[in-house]
């Protein structure tokens, strides 16, 4: 089944939860509450990283819902990029 990336935390949804991932200083999107990392490939790909971010987001608060496009929701293949 494929699941797409709509801006919001996929762990969280599955707790039945819409919390919002917010562009990190290392430039990942990452939930506000569980810490989980996306690093998205705009129009392609949203790959959920197995490294869980700390909190330290960027002072001007990008969120991912504003520039997500539906990207094909993957989970990390690789331990470089591109990830997948």
């Amino acid at each position: 089944m494929e699941s797409f990336f709509d801006g919001y935390c996929p762990e969280s949804r599955l707790m039945g939860k819409s919390v919002e991932m917010r562009l990190n200083r290392s430039d990942f999107f990452e939930s506000e509450e569980t810490g989980l990392q996306i690093f998205l490939i705009p129009g392609y790909l949203a790959v959920k990283l197995r490294t869980r971010g700390d909190g330290n987001f960027k002072l001007n608060k990008v969120y991912a819902r504003d520039v997500t496009m539906g990207e094909l929701l993957v989970a990390q293949q690789k331990d470089r990029i591109p990830f997948y």
